[in-house]
Parts: C-alpha cells; sequence; structure tokens
C-alpha cells in the first residue's frame, strides 16, 4: 500500500509529530509511505528513516511544481491506499481527498465531511477545547488507523552534513569540548506573545557567561537575525555568539543544538529540536497554555507565572502589556537553570 502523511506545516509541530511518524513506520513496515510537506520544513527529519520519500508541497510557492494541483495529480497516479492528514486546515483534507486516497485520516469538523472518511474530534469540556499536547494529538491519528499505543518520546536524527557543519560551527568559535555551551533562543517568528523581553535575556547571558567555562550559542534563523545580532550586542561579552552571523540553515542548527549542554528558550522551535536530543532546557511560555505545546521532555523546566488574562493564545497580547512574558524575571530563569543543569547534569559545571 502507499501511504501518504501531510505533515504540519511548522518546524515545532513536525518535531512533535515524529512519536506518531515513528509508530506509523513500525506498524507499517513494508508499505511506502510518502511525507508531504513544505519544503523548509523537510530538512528536519533528514536522517531518519520513517518516511521513504519526502514530497515538497507549498499551494503559495513561487514553484508551480508543488503547489496544490500538480502535487494532487501527482498523489492520484501513485493510487493512495491511506492518507493520514495531520494538520487541521480544509486545503489538506481537500488535498487528500482531490488525490483520491481510499482512506483519509485526519481531525475536522462538519467542514471536513466529505474530504476525510474518519474524523477525529479534539477533546472538549464544557463545548471549549481541551487543552492537550500536539504529540498526543497525532499519535491519535497513528492509533485511529491501528497502530498500538506509543511512547511519546521527541526523535531526530543527524546527517553526516549535519555534523560536519556543526563542526565548522565550534571550530570556527574555537570552542572545545570542555566548555559548557548554552543555546539561547530568543522567541518565536510568528508570535510577539511568546518572545521574552531582550533586555532580559541579555541579563541571564550575562550572568551565564560570568561563570567559569559558560559559553552562549544565541540561535536565530532568517527572520531572527537582527534580534540575536541585537541580544549578542547587549549582552557585549565575547564568550556569547550568534549562530545567524555563521549559518542559518536547519541542518547545521539541528547539529548545533545536539551537541550543545543546555538551551533556555522561549515557547518555539528549537526547544523541541532540543527535546528531541535530550538537551536540558529552560521554557519560558507566554500566551500559550503549556499543555499545548509539552513535549515530554525529562529534561525540561517550565516557566508559565499565572496572570489573570491568560493563557489567552493570542499570539499578541490585546492589552499591549504583554504580563504573561514579563512576570518571569531573570532571578526565575537563572533559578530554573541551576536547578535543572543540578538535577540532569551533576558533573555539569563549576559555578
Amino acid at each position: 500500500m502507499n501511504i501518504a502523511i501531510l505533515l504540519p506545516n511548522w518546524i515545532g509541530d513536525v518535531v512533535m509529530a515524529t512519536p506518531a511518524l515513528r509508530s506509523l513506520r513500525t506498524h507499517f513496515p513494508a508499505d511506502r509511505i510518502l511525507g508531504v510537506m513544505r519544503p523548509y520544513v523537510a530538512r528536519i527529519l533528514d536522517g531518519t528513516s520513517w518516511l521513504d520519500e519526502a514530497w515538497p508541497f507549498d499551494r503559495r510557492a513561487a514553484d508551480r511544481g508543488i503547489r496544490f494541483w500538480p502535487v494532487a495529480r501527482r498523489l492520484r497516479r501513485e493510487t493512495i491506499g491511506l492518507a493520514i492528514v495531520m494538520p487541521n486546515s480544509l486545503s489538506a483534507g481537500l488535498l487528500a481527498a482531490v488525490a483520491g486516497a481510499k482512506e483519509r485520516v485526519g481531525f475536522g469538523g462538519i467542514l471536513h465531511r466529505g474530504l476525510l472518511t474518519q474524523r477525529l474530534s479534539r477533546p472538549r469540556q464544557h463545548g471549549m477545547p481541551t487543552p492537550y499536547s500536539a504529540v498526543d494529538h497525532y499519535l491519535a491519528l497513528a492509533q485511529a488507523v491501528g497502530c498500538p499505543a506509543a511512547n511519546r518520546r521527541l526523535e531526530l536524527a543527524l546527517t553526516e552534513q549535519d555534523q560536519r557543519g556543526a563542526d565548522g560551527v565550534w571550530q570556527k568559535l574555537q570552542w572545545g569540548p570542555s566548555e559548557f555551551v548554552v543555546a539561547v533562543n530568543t522567541g518565536s517568528a510568528n508570535s510577539p506573545a511568546r518572545n521574552w523581553p531582550t533586555d532580559r535575556f541579555a541579563e541571564v547571558i550575562r550572568t551565564l557567561v560570568a561563570r567559569p567555562r559558560i559559553r552562549v550559542l544565541v540561535l536565530g534563523g532568517p527572520r531572527e537575525k537582527a534580534d540575536a545580532e541585537q541580544l549578542v550586542t547587549q549582552a557585549n561579552h565575547p564568550a556569547v555568539r550568534s549562530l545567524a552571523d555563521i549559518d542559518t540553515s536547519l541542518g547545521v542548527m539541528k547539529g548545533c543544538i545536539a551537541r550543545c549542554n543546555a538551551m533556555i528558550s522561549t515557547d518555539s522551535g528549537p526547544r523541541h529540536i532540543a527535546a528531541a536530543f535530550g538537551v536540558p532546557t529552560v521554557t519560558i511560555y507566554g500566551s500559550i497554555d503549556r499543555r499545548w505545546n509539552t513535549n515530554y521532555n525529562p529534561r525540561e523546566w517550565t516557566l508559565q507565572p499565572h496572570v489573570a488574562c491568560g493563557p489567552c493564545g493570542r499570539k499578541s497580547c490585546p492589552f499591549g502589556h504583554y504580563e504573561c512574558l514579563r512576570k518571569t524575571t531573570v532571578a526565575d530563569v537563572i533559578r530554573a537553570f541551576d536547578e535543572l543543569i543540578t538535577t540532569t547534569s551533576p558533573e555539569g559545571f563549576a559555578a
């Protein structure tokens, strides 16, 4: 059987879908599994063995060959027996239907009737969606097609190219194996309500690099380059460097995160990459209820203070004060970091 998996649109969600991908591959070992995904997220799965083929799909792409109708026709020629629709969008359900997949399984409401042959519903209480992890959301799709209950561990792999890229970064920075490297991920590209204030991040970094052997690698893709550079300038210390100044490719970022000793992050994609490689992480939450994005990293410490107006789930604060972020102090982050490192890496560093 040919199986098509329509993958989520964001890097963090794709990482949270890896337990489901692993479960599907285990349950369908002899079948051909095609991953249909946005081109920029494909690199995150490089090195894994769950997909037989990766097909690019972006209905707004400049490359017309990977838009809706060309991809739908190509899938139709493959005679898809089963389509797993991970995004909740109508366009994803429509693609599976137009592609002629015999069975089409996904989450959806009344508008998905006819598009999906099996529609799953999100848990609700008193008419409102009950917050639950995206990891469980994607695993529910795997279980709906017969996969047994699976573990929730996020998992990624590194290619030789990823490892060479990370080696090159370490060599350029002249960092050796004795340094304790902390990755810092400043924010989310699409949500100001996930971005902790830069001046507080800078103060955290200055506190860390005042300790022996600690180095800080500020992460950031092309869209976060300016923020990363601003943070390095504010930290004003030779032990603080930005990956955005060296290489912004996803594979190199993945390789660098995997070899870091710890991470301090907002609630965005890199923290899920860290979880997939078992990197101890302090996560600073903003407006999103952390139950939605729990990634079951046993080496993670989360910070989300109670505020009267949240968690509201908005991308930007309707009141303009961003209290859900500002209520987390520098002292809170340093305390969480020290506690995390003490419990997960006793040999850690000399404070």
